[in-house]
Order: structure tokens, then sequence, then C-alpha cells
């Protein structure tokens, strides 16, 4: 009798994945979904959309919609507002249009597209579990949902991809998972590879290159036997250089070729469907013998009037191998660079016995010979699935953490940015005076606008010991116990994160509780300085840092009483 199954979800810029845990309980092997209806086989489903209309909520999704027809695409980037974390060539997605982005009339908030296509991906996993199973089994099967994310996004982005998850009925607050996507694609890769060769105390660089995003981990081996323990020896990398940008930059040459030549909607569908097929995949993939100056890429482009001097000839676009690499050098550039500083960074702690190359972009032969060259002595390991691994690693990172026997565990992490509160605090000669305030309650003079930082940009974190955010409040005896707390964060390096409020800090989330479920008996009465009787309340909001998330609770004298609320900011 089937009493549970872990569901994973790979969303992703150009595809997304699903995967299921073995309903026989007999091995923790994810079983990726390939049948998407229609006769359609495929590891993966595009990741578009198309709603029928105006404010109608009906809606194709992936392989349903129809060749040459307006959809969304490329939509999951636009979850995450920050770009102080993306590379140069972000400017390419703000100058070139998406080929058949959905008109101004169909426009929709980023997260109800998201929420509608998660929505599709729910239903057919559903649908392919019941047509496997019968829906009988799968009516009393409680259904366990675990989604991926990109490590390097904001905080932001992280909770707009849980709420669309929820939205889409995928759980809820508590029930459902969420882990990065570069520690996905290390739980399965490490088990897939079983690499002997890596001994305790070695570290392994998890390269996870996707469509939209590369994201880079360091992993210290605690232990080389399954079940593994890791470590993270440095703070994770990464940008928004992933493939799709191939495909930007392509476009971008195509059209400058074309020199305003008319070519149709569909034909230049067909040459951007040409390059994402074929030509992207297959690139680099020639044998070594092989004169660069002899290969060429014939890229159809029907209905095109010949011009020999930009090399269209008969409905095709001739591309030079040269042509093609200055394609991809932006991208791969962009890409070694984040690796370089990842080895670099990581290397200070312990050897490097290995990069692990996943990913959609993963897979690329050029991607791979690039970085091997790059990164020589160190090896290069593809492991076998490498497009599904972030989906079949979500699987088993799912059912480890609902174990009592988990199967893979980080011990500690390294925080990726400064996270703190703005505090009144006693003034002392040398503060700056702009900022000094009276506080009547203790009589005396506080500076307004000190930071204190719980959890720093470089701190290392556990699962098991949250970090506690020390607070005091001054509250008179009849006010509301109903408080918000803002949380700052700054990018700096932890070492140098500021002491006072500036611009380097910027208003990250707001968190919102209620002290009333701390019994008064906890609270210290005191006559402030103006007179009044007042409740001293020392209490402290607790913070759990997660793969993907982070949680926070509310706590005094070591007890906790309740969850806290956070609303993240733009």
């Amino acid at each position: 009798m089937l009493t549970s199954i872990m569901i994973a979800v790979d969303f992703g810029t150009t595809y997304s994945g699903l995967a299921f845990s073995d309903p026989s309980q007999r091995t923790d092997a994810a079983i990726p979904i390939t049948d998407w209806g229609r006769g359609v086989s495929s590891q993966k489903v595009p990741s578009e959309i198309r709603f029928d209309g105006p404010g109608n909520e009906q809606f194709k999704w992936g392989f349903q919609i129809k060749h040459g027809q307006e959809r969304h695409i490329w939509f999951k980037l636009d979850l995450d507002p920050d770009n102080s974390r993306v590379g140069k060539l972000t400017q390419l997605s703000r100058t070139l249009k998406d080929l058949f982005v959905s008109p101004p009339e169909y426009q929709r908030t980023t997260e109800d597209i998201v929420a509608a296509y998660l929505t599709g991906l729910r239903r057919h996993a559903v649908a392919h579990l019941e047509k496997l199973y019968g829906s009988a089994v799968m009516k009393d099967c409680q259904l366990d949902w675990i989604i991926t994310v990109p490590a390097v996004w904001s905080d932001l982005a992280k909770k707009k991809t849980r709420t669309a998850a929820m939205r889409a009925g995928m759980g809820d607050t508590t029930s459902l998972q969420m882990t990065s996507e570069p520690e996905a694609a290390a739980v399965y890769a490490l088990k897939a590879l079983d690499p002997h060769h890596i001994k305790v105390g070695e570290s392994v660089v998890i390269c996870d290159a996707g469509g939209g995003t590369v994201d880079l981990i360091t992993y210290k081996m605690k232990s080389v036997d399954y079940p593994y323990e890791v470590e993270e020896t440095a703070i994770g990398g990464g940008s928004q250089c992933g493939s799709t940008f191939l495909n930007r930059k392509f476009e971008e040459v195509l059209m400058r070729k074309l020199n305003d030549k008319p070519i149709s909607k569909n034909a230049k569908a067909m040459a951007m469907s040409h390059f994402e097929k074929e030509t992207k995949r297959n690139f680099g993939t020639e044998d070594d013998d092989e004169d660069e100056e002899d290969i060429e890429f014939q890229i159809p482009i029907p209905g095109v009037e010949d011009d020999a001097s930009v090399g269209i000839c008969a409905g095709f676009l001739e591309m030079t191998y040269a042509e093609m690499k200055d394609v991809f050098r932006p991208v791969i550039e962009e890409v070694l660079a984040l690796l370089n500083d990842q080895i670099k960074a990581a290397s200070k702690h312990g050897p490097i016995s290995a990069v692990i190359l996943v990913g959609g972009f993963g897979e690329s032969t050029y991607l791979y010979r690039q970085i091997k060259q790059a990164v020589s002595p160190i090896p290069v390991l593809q492991p076998p699935n490498g497009w599904t691994a972030i989906v079949r690693g979500a699987v088993m990172k799912g059912k480890s953490q609902l174990s009592a026997t988990p199967s893979w565990n980080v011990k500690s992490r390294y925080c990726r940015g400064n996270y703190g509160l703005v505090l009144w605090v006693p003034w002392k000669e040398g503060m700056p005076t702009d900022k000094k305030v009276w506080d009547k309650y203790e009589g005396l003079y506080k500076h307004s606008e000190c930071m204190q930082w719980c959890i720093r940009r470089g701190d290392k974190v556990q699962e098991n010991t949250p970090k506690s955010f020390p607070l005091y409040r001054a509250v008179p005896l009849d006010d509301s116990l109903v408080f918000s707390s803002s949380i700052y964060y700054s990018p700096l390096d932890g070492s140098n994160a500021p002491v006072y409020l500036n611009r380097d800090c910027r208003e990250h989330c707001v968190l919102n509780y209620n002290l009333s479920s701390i019994p008064r008996s906890k609270f210290k009465r005191r006559l402030g300085d103006h007179g009044e009787d007042y409740y001293e309340v020392e209490y402290s909001i607790d913070i759990t840092y997660y793969s993907a998330e982070m949680k926070f609770d509310l706590v005094c004298q070591g007890e906790k009483y309740g969850s806290v609320t956070a609303k993240w900011l733009e």
C-alpha cells in the first residue's frame, strides 16, 4: 500500500523537470517523469505558458503550445528583481526582446504566471502517478513536494517561488520543502559518480550551469561513504549567465547580419529553434583534428533574400566557427571568471579534488572543454543524467530530510550576506551626533542608528543551531504587544559591515510578531525616568539558515513562543 511519495520540481528558466520517489521504498533513487502526453517523451518540458486571452485563466503550457504561437518564456528570471548579483550579460536581456513574448493585453504579474505554470506541472505529476498506480490508490497517498531555486537568488525571489508553488497546490507553509539547485545537484552527483579518489578533507566544486543562472558551491567531504556528510568551504557564487544568454547573443548576431532585411516571425523562430536544438548543443563536439576554418554552421532562415556578403544563400545563413565562438565567448568568459573565483576562495581551506559540472548548459561539450582547460590539473566530471541531476537530487534530499536517518547532511554553510537590525545604543564620545536621541525610559542619550549584525557574510551557520537577534523593548503598561522589526542586509564582506546605518545597508524584510504569547511574569516592571511605569521586555528572534531559505522564531528565556512572519521587500 502506498503511503507517501516525494515529488520534486526543478522549475527552470528554459526547461523544467519532475521526478518522484520509488513508492516501494526499496531505494532512494528518483524516477524522472519523461511522458508529457501526446506521444512526447523528453527528460524535461519547456518552461513556457500561453494564456487563452486577457483575463482568461485557462492556459496551455510546455509541449501543448503550438509552434509559432505567442507565449511567456524565461519568466523565471523575473522573479528576482535584485540586480546586485547579476553579471554584465544581463544587459542583453534589457536590450533584446523575447521572440514570442505575449502582447501587453496578456500581461500578468510574474507571480501569476509562475503559479499558473507550476499548476500545470502539479496537475501533470498527479495525473502521471494516477496513471501508474490508479486514482483509488493515489487518493490515500500523501504527496510531499520539494521545489528547487538558484542559490544565488535573493531571499525575496525564493519567497515568491514558495508562494507561487503553494498557490499551485504544492503543499503549505510547513509541508512544502525548498532546496538550492546546486545542493540538490550535489546530492545526486556524488552518489552517481561515487568518486573514490576524493578523500576526507578534500573538496569538490559543484558548477550548476542552467538556462538562466550559473550557481557554484564547494563542499568539503567530512565522509566519503554513503550517507554523505559535507560542509561548505567557501561562500557560494553565481550569476545570471546561463545558456539563454547564448540565445540572446545569437539573436543579436542574426539581426545584425540581416541588416534590416525582412524576415518573417516563423522564419526567425525556425532559426532560433535550430540554434537552440542543434547548433548550441553540438558546438564543440567536433574532432580534435578538425580545422576550425573548415567548420561551418547552416542556420535556416527561409524566405530571406540571398546576400553572399554576409553568407545568406538559398534560405540559409552560413556562420563560421570563429563567428560562433564569438556568440559563446561572453557567456563562457563569465562562467570561467565565476569558477576561478570559487576555486580561489575554496583552495584556502584545502585541496580541490574535482569540479562537477551539472545542469542543461553543463552538458555542453564546448563549456566542458573550456572549463577543463581553465582549471587543469583539477579533473572536471560530468555525471550521467546531468540535465536531470537537480530534480533527481531534490527527491533524494527531500526524502533524506523526512528520514530519521538522513542520507545527506550539510554540517555547515557559509552565509552569503550580512543580516542585522538597527538598534538604539548608549551614546559615547566619538559617535556621530546627528542621531543622538534621549531615551525617556532609561534617562540617557543613545545613538538611534547603530547596526547590530547577527549574521555576517562569511559566518558559518548550521541548521540545528539557530542564530539569535537579542532584542529589548520598553513597553508602556497598556500598549499593544504587536511589533515589527526590520532586518537590514549588506552585501559587503562581514569584516567590513557598516557600524551605522548607511547606503550600504538596505531594508531587507519586516518581521511581525506578537509578544502577548510570552507570560507577563517574564516581563520586568520598571519606573521610567519620565515618572511612568513600563515593561522591560528582553527576547530574541532566532534565525535558522537553511539551504534555500531562512525561518524565524520568537524566543524568550530559552523557550519558543511561536513563529515570526517575514515580509520580504523589493
